[in-house]
C-alpha cells in the first residue's frame, strides 16, 4: 500500500512539503502500511512545523556585528495568548510599579547628571582661581561658597 503525503497540510513553502514527503518516506515500509491517511496527514504537519503566526510587523535579518553573525527579529502585533499565560510568564507587571521603576531611573540619573555638573563648575572656578584668571571684576558668587 502507497500512502500519498498531502502537498500542502499548513505549510509556509514548498520545500517544507518536500520535506514533510521525505520523513515520511523515511518511515519503514512496515509501519508505514499500517498508518492510516489521518495519521500521516498529522505527521507531515509534525514534521513540517506550525504556520506561520501573522503579525502587524515582522522584521528578520542575519547580519554580522564585531565579526559574528547574529540573528535579529523585531515582532509586533495584537496580544493572542491568555491573561493566565502571560501571568505565568510573568510578562505582565503592574502600570505602576513600572512607572516607579521609570521615575526611580529617571531621579537617578538627573541626581547623577546634577553631581557631574556642580563638581565640574566647582573644580573650574577652583583652577581658575589657582591660575589667576579673573572673568570679572570683584570676587565671585562662587567665591563665598568655596573659601567662606
Amino acid at each position: 500500500m502507497s500512502v500519498v503525503v498531502p502537498e500542502r497540510v499548513f505549510l509556509a513553502d514548498a520545500e517544507a512539503g518536500a520535506s514533510a514527503a521525505e520523513a515520511v518516506a523515511q518511515i519503514p515500509d512496515d509501519i508505514r502500511e499500517r498508518l492510516s491517511a489521518e495519521q500521516v496527514m498529522r505527521l507531515a504537519k509534525l514534521v513540517s512545523g506550525a504556520p506561520r503566526s501573522e503579525h502587524a510587523i515582522a522584521y528578520r535579518v542575519s547580519t554580522r556585528l564585531f565579526g559574528r553573525p547574529i540573528y535579529l527579529a523585531f515582532f509586533t502585533g495584537e496580544e493572542l495568548r491568555s491573561s493566565a499565560r502571560i501571568s505565568d510568564d510573568g510578562h505582565r507587571r503592574s502600570p505602576s510599579l513600572l512607572l516607579l521603576k521609570i521615575t526611580m531611573f529617571c531621579m537617578w540619573w538627573a541626581m547623577t547628571a546634577g553631581l557631574v555638573i556642580v563638581s565640574a563648575v566647582i573644580v573650574l572656578y577652583v583652577v581658575k582661581s589657582v591660575l589667576g584668571i579673573d572673568l570679572f571684576p570683584g570676587p565671585s558668587v562662587l567665591h563665598y561658597w568655596v573659601f567662606d
